[in-house]
């Protein structure tokens, strides 16, 4: 074999191996958002369809990346229409059971089969039924109430928000004055009482979706940054994720999903770096004669190459050589 073809026969070896360890890192990451999309259903105790996530994870354990990635997208545009769907149902239900509440107290009579039909809907996993029936029901029971019990229902539902948000997430609006609501309400001004209460709820929710994202994308990202260590050579300080994690503390997650994509985008750009080979082979061999020689490969690049083999023709003692995992820069 020339010196030609073993340099053809190393080029075709590192080719096959980049694109595969590119296949295995989108995959990997299309299988990491699938366990972080479907982990949702199981923390809210939530059924849903495992057959096409089992077969994602079987398809990756089996090595057919290509596959398990295609496949995964699909699955998670599924799995996220139905949480959103479920979110949307589980808010419509819970307006529902504010405004029967406050029913309750006024001694007005209330459609209690509509509310026991969405939950019903909402438990089967029918999402879509349930916000439709709770919404028409929703509808229904607050025409049986006066401006003054609209808004009023209202306004305790944005306290209870905010509570809650307060509470469990460190969220607050600056702007918010319950006195100035009660103000409007006190001098029958339902509309306008009604239109701050919608923007505040607006505002709150705006708010708190803009932190859920920012910490998702955060998370991910540190995931990725971990799986990367594995493959590459990084400078630590230069990804390090503390200054986000600082920006969503301060309530300033535009600028943390700013900084999230940036690092992605280096991370990916390092990930994307070829492994660079340097090979000493012997030299005046002697044909039909023991020769006892070595041979050196340096990995040059930042890129950590794993099961490097060469194979020979012509050697009659021995002709693969095995080098294993090769460290960037060894």
């Amino acid at each position: 074999m020339t010196y030609d073809e073993i340099s053809s026969e190393i080029s075709k070896l590192k080719s096959k191996l980049s694109q595969r360890k590119s296949h295995f890192s989108e995959a990997k990451t299309g299988v990491e958002e699938l366990k972080s999309t479907f982990s949702k259903f199981d923390d809210n105790n939530l059924n849903y369809d495992k057959k096409d996530y089992q077969k994602v994870i079987s398809l990756f354990d089996s090595g057919d990346y290509q596959k398990a990635q295609s496949l995964s997208k699909q699955a998670i545009q599924e799995g996220q229409s139905t949480f959103s769907a479920m979110e949307d149902a589980k808010e419509s239900i819970n307006h529902l059971e504010s405004v029967i509440s406050h029913l309750k107290s006024s001694k007005v009579k209330y459609d209690k089969k509509a509310y026991d039909s969405a939950v019903s809907d909402f438990e089967s996993g029918d999402y879509l039924i349930a916000q439709s029936t709770a919404d028409s029901a929703i509808k229904d029971a607050e025409g049986s109430l006066s401006g003054m019990e609209k808004v009023t229902i209202l306004r305790d539902e944005l306290e209870s928000t905010l509570v809650s948000y307060k509470k469990n997430h460190g969220l607050s609006l600056p702007d918010f004055d319950i006195e100035e609501i009660n103000k409007l309400i006190a001098s029958n001004e339902f509309k306008k009482a009604t239109n701050k209460i919608n923007n505040l709820l607006d505002q709150a929710g705006s708010l708190f979706e803009s932190k859920e994202k920012a910490d998702e994308r955060l998370k991910k990202y540190k995931q990725r940054f971990k799986e990367a260590k594995i493959q590459v050579i990084i400078d630590e300080a230069k990804f390090s994720s503390s200054s986000i994690s600082q920006l969503i503390k301060s309530h300033q997650f535009d600028d943390a999903l700013k900084q999230t994509q940036t690092l992605n985008s280096q991370l990916t750009k390092a990930l994307n770096q070829k492994p660079s080979l340097e090979f000493d082979f012997p030299q005046g061999l002697v044909a039909k004669e023991w020769n006892k020689v070595s041979l050196e490969i340096r990995n040059t690049s930042k890129v950590h190459v794993d099961d490097i083999r060469l194979d020979f023709d012509g050697l009659d003692q021995r002709k693969t050589f095995d080098f294993g995992r090769i460290e960037g820069g060894e």
